[in-house]
């Protein structure tokens, strides 16, 4: 099992994206393109010359972030490996391993072990990239009355989501 320990420099209580811990799930099978590329997990996938979750972890570090975790699993080792070409300057990247599919909320929670003091703490699919900015979360987080925010994009069709 890949796990290591993450120090607690992220999780201030300072609510600013220098000081947040973002969670980026990409252990999945990726099922429904997996015959596509059956040896690369999907977040690892090469999209305009870079792997998938290399735009994404560039997206969080141009919003001010500083620290990511990416849980991975199926196909553990060509993530890493992936993730050794995706270094963003300024962005620290640890990873942990799952020893089974946890699924999404088991992934996160096995996660987010890792950062038990972070706050705040964003939860992230590896292989999606909404390229909104962070500014409204950060404010809306100092509200002592808000437990949380929720970025999503508007679908008008998600039926092929489930």
């Amino acid at each position: 099992m890949k796990r290591r320990r993450i120090d607690a420099a992220c999780a201030t209580g300072t609510l600013a994206p220098e000081h947040a811990c973002a969670i980026i799930l990409a252990g999945g099978r990726g099922t429904r393109i997996s015959h596509l590329h059956p040896d690369v997990p999907k977040p690892f996938i090469n999209a305009a010359g870079l792997p998938f979750i290399a735009w994404v972890l560039r997206h969080l570090r141009a919003q001010g972030l500083r620290r990511a975790v990416v849980s991975l699993g199926h196909l553990a080792a060509v993530g890493r490996e992936q993730l050794a070409k995706c270094g963003v300057q300024g962005l620290r990247i640890d990873t942990v391993t799952e020893r089974s599919p946890l699924g999404t909320a088991g992934a996160l929670r096995y996660a987010a072990e890792l950062v038990p003091d972070a706050d705040p703490l964003i939860l992230l699919n590896g292989d999606s990239l909404v390229t909104a900015s962070f500014d409204a979360a950060w404010r809306a987080l100092k509200d002592p009355a808000c437990d949380g925010v929720l970025l999503g994009v508007d679908e008008s069709d998600a039926s092929r989501f489930g």
